[in-house]
């Protein structure tokens, strides 16, 4: 039996042998040139024509079209060069290259011009629910994202470069065990960000002059972040809502605001990270960020090096390095139960500064601060001033009765200026905290002639009635939405909603009617519409609110939330 087994297998090894290099064979090599002389004119048509592995070269030129990947196809440009294959959007309300198969490789392209609307954004490439894809040294400039990669796992995007892109250079959404691997990520509204997406790993990129964060993670865990350099307008790496992520050897330095930042994400290591030079802390732990462990890390040349703050509990901190920081090596407000020791802190204003100590750990840090010096210096000098001012005051005024008299007159303008500034600390505080038009923001657009006519029966329990009203937007410079980047625009998007409550149940009540409209500045928008309620009496709520979307992921509202801008409450009676 076992000789019959081992030359079944003898034999059945050549016919093995033919399938594999069927297959092989069966894997054609499809070309598309604009200018004729290759198989197709288009990639799309290539697309459509090639099958299961087929290898698609793409010859220089530019190609206006948007691509539909729905095979496991290889797409390269034959020079290998993104400058001189380029393919623009043909529809700027689609992607470019749309992939919903599997085993994917798009290599050497230059992808222009996809755009879309922020909710839904369109991108140079986009994968759809795909495996085991390969993106690579391609240059997406001029989307409004540069990769999207959505609901899709163990693909690798690697020497790409995303550059000037609306909104994101990478964004992931909802994708695990991907690879980012020395990626190129410039000039965008967010450089690389992953949003629900687990087990993935960034090495190597260079996330520079992005308008907001470099690399952020929201709602992410399990990720490893090693070898980035991240330089940005705000935030070099932002973590929110994040756990269970390593930082590694990356570099955060000269951010406008911090170099790397944790917001509510607990049980994260950071390990040998450098955040250097950035205009507010180097490493900040903000918001019941918990249980993270920072070793070897470098925060030099900022305001703060290191800071925990807003009950950032039970953290270890150890074998940091934190010099020349503007004000503080470490600095802990209202956090307990931190871990500070082994850390070397040198040329501070101080080292380490505590408020509200919460049996806080500190021990064996090395401390050098620049404040004990720089406070025996000036209390030399100014004790040296005053004794020297005094004598020689005392020896032009010997006469002791001479000398009471101006010190009394010296009180008094002295009591005169007390009160004079107090009057005017509290006018300034008076006008900042109770502003002439506190509540402008809910009057940016302003509702009159709110009418509800036309109540007619449908049935016995129900009736119709219409409602109508003018709205009109007012004051487009509300003091609180106005940003000195981003001022409200002249046309404004808004909704409009209508809430409605039985009196006496809950307010404000159910959400009955929902419309998005455009406003237009200084102009009256004659607004009517029909519902069919039951009969009773109702409270109404007509609500004007606009979406705002945060530079940064909030905790509580993610990416972005509806403010209200105008609403008017009313009582009606149908039927």
């Amino acid at each position: 039996m076992k000789f019959k087994a081992i030359k079944l297998i003898y034999f059945a090894m050549p016919f093995a042998f033919l399938l594999m290099m069927a297959a092989t064979a069966s894997a054609d090599i499809i070309t598309v040139d604009d200018d004729s002389g290759s198989d197709y004119l288009s990639i799309q048509a290539a697309v459509d024509n090639a099958s299961h592995s087929d290898t698609i070269i793409v010859y220089p030129g530019t190609y206006t079209e948007n691509v539909d990947v729905d095979k496991g196809l290889t797409i390269i440009s034959k020079s290998g060069n993104p400058d001189d294959t380029v393919v623009q959007a043909a529809n700027p309300k689609d992607h470019i290259f749309d992939v919903t198969a599997n085993n994917v490789t798009i290599k050497g392209f230059s992808l222009k011009s996809a755009g879309g609307t922020r909710e839904d954004a369109k991108a140079g490439i986009h994968l759809q629910s795909v495996q085991n894809g390969t993106i690579s040294n391609n240059i997406l400039a001029d989307n409004l994202v540069g990769i999207f990669v959505e609901s899709s796992s163990n693909n690798v995007l690697v020497d790409n470069t995303a550059n000037s892109n609306e909104l994101y250079g990478i964004r992931l959404q909802s994708s695990s065990n991907n690879s980012l691997i020395s990626n190129e990520v410039l000039y965008n509204g967010f450089g690389i960000s992953l949003i629900s997406s687990n087990n993935n790993e960034l090495s190597n990129n260079t996330v520079n002059s992005n308008n907001n964060y470099g690399i952020s993670l929201f709602q992410s865990d399990d990720n490893r972040l090693i070898n980035n350099t991240a330089s940005n307008k705000k935030y070099g790496i932002y973590l929110c809502l994040s756990g269970n992520n390593e930082l590694w050897n990356n570099t955060a330095n000269s951010n406008s605001f911090h170099g790397i930042f944790l917001w509510t994400s607990s049980d994260n290591l950071l390990n040998n990270n450098t955040a250097n030079s950035n205009e507010l802390y180097g490493i900040h732990l903000f918001g019941f960020s918990n249980n993270n462990r920072l070793t070897g890390n470098t925060a030099s040349d900022n305001n703060d090096g290191i800071r925990l703050s807003w009950d950032s509990n039970n953290n270890d901190l150890s074998s940091n390095i934190a010099n020349s920081n503007q004000k503080y090596g470490i600095d802990l407000i209202d956090s307990a139960g931190n871990t500070l020791h082994n850390n070397f802190l040198s040329g501070n204003y101080k080292g380490i500064k505590v408020t509200d100590n919460y049996e806080n750990q500190i021990y064996n840090n090395k401390i050098s601060d620049r404040y004990t010096w720089k406070t025996i210096f000036i209390g030399t000098v100014l004790t040296v001033a005053i004794l020297g001012i005094a004598f020689l005051f005392i020896r032009k005024n010997t006469n002791y009765r001479d000398y009471l008299l101006i010190i009394k007159k010296w009180l008094f303008k002295l009591a005169i200026a007390s009160v004079i500034s107090m009057a005017v600390v509290f006018v300034l505080l008076f006008l900042y905290y109770f502003p002439f038009e506190a509540d402008l923001p809910d009057r940016t657009v302003y509702i009159e002639d709110l009418q509800w006519t036309n109540i007619t029966h449908i049935d016995e329990s129900t009736c119709r009635t219409s409602v109508s009203m003018n709205m009109t937007y007012l004051y487009k410079e509300s003091w609180m939405y106005v940003r000195k980047d981003r001022p409200l625009p002249d046309d404004l998007p808004v909704k409009i909603q209508v809430l409605l409550s039985s009196q006496g149940s809950s307010w404000p009540g159910d959400v009955v009617f929902s419309e998005n409209v455009t406003l237009h500045y200084q102009q009256v928008y004659p607004f009517n519409c029909s519902f069919d309620f039951m009969s009773g009496n109702y409270s109404v709520m007509v609500e004007v609110q606009r979406k705002e979307y945060f530079d940064v992921p909030h905790p509580s509202y993610g990416e972005w939330r509806w403010n209200r801008l105008g609403g008017k409450a009313t009582k009606i009676s149908l039927c």
